[in-house]
């Protein structure tokens, strides 16, 4: 079984033991991928406009607290670990044709990096560790 590992350079802020958790959950599907807790869940804030130009819930459930909902991940970027068998039917049939499981990293190293902004906080986020 042949493991491709894709590391994006625009997620700095990962360390060895997020890239050998990543590596012991590939043992057990097609791709590992790293995940973090989003800011707002999408339950209560994911909203699209719909055809008669009102927002709606993307995805509407019936809790009415936060902390009865079901945990969500955002991918965050920073690390794929692939099965290489899993690779063709990717290209072919999508990202989420494979079975995935997440490697949860917390939020202060899940930056990744699209723009200045991003690029401060991840800097600033560095520095309060390396002084840690």
């Amino acid at each position: 079984m042949t493991t491709i590992v894709d590391l994006q350079p625009t997620s700095p802020l990962r360390t060895q033991a997020d890239l050998q958790a990543a590596l012991g959950v590939a043992r057990h599907c097609e791709l590992a991928v790293s995940v973090s807790e989003p800011s707002h869940s999408p339950y209560f804030s994911l909203v699209e406009q719909g055809a008669d130009g009102t927002l709606q819930l993307s995805k509407p459930a019936a809790h009415a607290r936060r902390q009865d909902l079901p945990p969500v991940w955002g991918l965050n970027g920073s690390i794929y670990v692939w099965q290489r068998e899993a690779l063709p039917r990717a290209i072919r049939d999508g990202f989420w044709s494979v079975r995935a499981q997440p490697v949860p990293m917390p939020r202060e190293r899940s930056v990744d990096i699209d723009d200045a902004l991003d690029f401060e906080w991840a800097e600033w986020l560095y520095r309060r560790r390396v002084t840690a």
